[in-house]
């Protein structure tokens, strides 16, 4: 369970927001041409949202989803090299946190970094209940 927590958390709540790119050749997705030489805007946490793939509550945290696609590490020659170790590590985490304590409380209201290339916080306090 834990490890479906972390790839459901890290579905839900992409690290990087976006990357941009430049087509190299033309294409057509989804209805819609791209032409080589474009300027694209990669958002993954829009196709982490897709309901396409995710069905229509694509929107709701739910660790009991199968989430092991996401893009939250990118994906292909641009896939995060320490993802496998990423997600391990945070596996173990919640594991024993889950092993440790009962619950986690807000302490505070969180304060979100305003950053349009990653997702988090400069000040999320909590409080672990045992």
């Amino acid at each position: 369970m834990a490890a479906r927590t972390v790839d459901e958390t890290l579905r839900w709540w992409s690290p990087v927001n976006s990357m941009a790119r430049q087509a190299v050749v033309d294409v057509e997705l989804r209805g819609k041409s791209i032409k080589a030489g474009d300027a694209v805007l990669l958002a993954y946490m829009s196709a982490n949202r897709d309901e396409e793939e995710w069905g229509d509550d694509a929107d709701i945290w739910n660790v009991e989803r199968a989430a092991s696609n996401h893009l939250a590490f990118g994906f292909a020659e641009h896939y995060c090299i320490g993802a496998h170790l990423a997600k391990r590590e945070a596996t173990v985490l919640v594991r024993e946190m889950a092993n440790r304590w009962k619950g986690i409380e807000l302490v505070a209201p969180p304060v979100r970094r305003n950053s349009a290339l990653m997702t988090t916080f400069d000040t999320l306090q909590l409080r672990f209940t045992s």
